[in-house]
């Protein structure tokens, strides 16, 4: 199993207060970053690539699931972001994301609806989705056969 971290969570603890930024930062640091889409307002120029307009339509369609009836342009910056954060792990074909926000994990069902089974889950759920994982490989290589 192997973890990933987007840039989003650097960018918001840029405004942090500086001891505990150096803390999260450090235990970031540990994971791979992926960079995501440029957001104007939201991205640091240095830590995202320039997007497509698959990457904008993706965005906005994850704002959508994320928050129905929700306006983008008037959106919360925190609200923003978590689309930003869940369409970079879809951007990078990621297996799924990991999160404790339960507002997150309540529009789950509709992530996984429109981007064929991409699951949210909270960190009990995604450790028994890995327990899984390995018992079926661990089949596969009991038994080559089947």
């Amino acid at each position: 199993m192997q973890l990933f971290v987007s840039d989003i969570p650097a960018t918001e603890l840029s405004d942090a207060p500086i001891g505990r930024r150096d803390k999260l930062l450090e235990y970031a640091g540990d994971y791979s970053e992926y960079l995501g889409p440029l957001v104007v307002g939201h991205s640091r120029l240095d830590h995202s690539v320039l997007g497509s307009e698959d990457d904008e339509e993706r965005l906005h369609q994850v704002f959508s699931c994320l928050f129905p009836g929700g306006d983008w342009f008037s959106a919360r910056r925190q609200d923003v972001r978590d689309a930003m954060n869940v369409a970079t792990a879809i951007r990078y074909a990621m297996t799924g994301f990991l999160t404790k926000d339960k507002r997150l994990l309540r529009a789950g069902h509709r992530i996984r609806q429109a981007f064929n089974g991409f699951p949210i889950l909270d960190p009990s759920d995604a450790l028994a989705f890995v327990r899984r994982l390995q018992r079926r490989h661990e089949i596969r290589t009991t038994n080559p056969s089947d």
